[in-house]
């Protein structure tokens, strides 16, 4: 699988196996492609705790636009900066992954995608998130892998 970004030292420190990082990174990076199917050319914002190994495959993978997400409120006029894709990596609640949205959409073009990585989520915390996803000006879709993912398109900016 290569080398990993994880020093020993990291590695140690947080109980984890060199083969486990990376496979956590690969499996969300992995089915977030598969769920989106993204040009290499798109912008891509990520956030969430899983941020940095996201972002670190997603380059691997040639995604040369890829970037950490952060809050950004709308500009009309600033259609070409905003992003195509909306990736939530790692969130452990639906509070927290709401808190994460709500800052870094209005960076997101209207039409864009949102993918929500729920394998760090309990199941319960799915439909909560959901609800909350119209208010905030999204829709949500179908997605390859239910209780896995949340996918929705913003259809407006939150009020």
């Amino acid at each position: 699988m290569g080398s990993s970004v994880w020093t020993p030292a990291a590695v140690r420190l947080l109980g984890v196996s060199v083969n486990a990082a990376d496979r956590v990174a690969t499996d969300a990076t992995a089915l977030f492609l598969e769920q989106t199917a993204p040009p290499r050319t798109s912008r891509i914002g990520v956030l969430g705790p899983d941020a940095g190994e996201v972002l670190s495959s997603l380059w691997r993978r040639g995604f040369k636009r890829a970037q950490a997400a952060r809050s950004a409120h709308p500009a009309p006029d600033d259609t070409d900066t905003r992003l195509d894709i909306l990736f939530v990596a790692g969130s452990i609640s639906a509070d927290r992954a709401t808190v994460s949205i709500l800052n870094a959409a209005g960076g997101l073009k209207c039409g864009g995608g949102l993918v929500v990585d729920l394998a760090a989520m309990p199941v319960e915390a799915e439909d909560a998130l959901i609800e909350r996803l119209a208010p905030m000006g999204f829709e949500p879709r179908p997605a390859l892998q239910p209780h896995i993912q949340i996918v929705a398109n913003k259809i407006a900016d939150a009020a």
